[in-house]
């Protein structure tokens, strides 16, 4: 009856063993599940990390590169529109500045003057003679006038005017170029101004010869 209760608590005692070695050996495993599981969500996380983070690097150093881009952009624009400004307010200051210098020359001008000054002839100076305005216009009707500067020239030149023949010598031949050269030159150098004619006076008054005249006021282009 003892060697009964014996055999049995035996067998009792073995397999109570079997069943917590098993128990620890699940535990075991289970720990060892537990840590390849958490080491592989450790990794995920980690490489989830890094590939989020990648991104967000790469948007981070474009967005970089984008605003460096816009404010050259901008500063490239801004420098471009100063540029065009300055040559927009240089170009009316220069024309401003001409027509400021036009209306000066228009107001102050001295035809007489102008025509000793420009329109020389040799042994002989200029005067004029102002007829008034031309009606429908805002011009003065001018008759020019060639005088001699001695009575020697005029006596020598009024010979010649006589004779019928100015293109026969090279002093009035030269009169009446530069005589037609005014006709023309002076309504285009001044709005103002119209020449009616150009004439040779002799020194005492008593010869003259009209050398050309615009009676059809041809040069008034207004």
């Amino acid at each position: 009856m003892k060697k009964r209760y014996f055999i049995l608590y035996s067998f009792v005692l073995v397999l109570l063993l079997f069943v917590l070695g098993s128990c620890s050996k699940l535990e075991t495993d289970n720990s060892l599940v537990d840590t390849n599981i958490k080491e592989e969500h450790q990794m995920e996380s980690s490489t989830s990390a890094n590939k989020d983070r990648s991104p967000t690097s790469n948007n981070d150093s474009d967005n970089l590169d984008n605003h460096s881009n816009s404010n050259s952009t901008s500063a490239s624009n801004l420098n471009e529109s100063t540029a065009e400004n300055t040559k927009i307010e240089s170009n009316e200051d220069s024309q401003e500045s001409i027509k400021e210098e036009s209306e000066s020359i228009t107001k102050n001008f001295d035809l007489e003057s102008y025509l000793n000054t420009n329109y020389l002839i040799d042994g002989t100076h200029y005067k004029i003679k102002s007829w008034g305005e031309v009606e429908g216009t805002n011009r003065i009707d001018y008759r020019v006038d060639i005088v001699p500067d001695t009575k020697e020239f005029s006596a020598e030149i009024t010979k010649i005017f006589k004779s019928g023949e100015p293109y026969g010598d090279k002093r009035t031949e030269t009169m009446m170029n530069i005589a037609r050269n005014i006709l023309t030159d002076l309504p285009e150098i001044n709005n103002k101004v119209h020449i009616d004619s150009v004439n040779w006076v002799s020194y005492d008054g008593e010869f003259e010869v009209m050398l050309i005249q615009d009676y059809e006021q041809s040069t008034i282009s207004e």
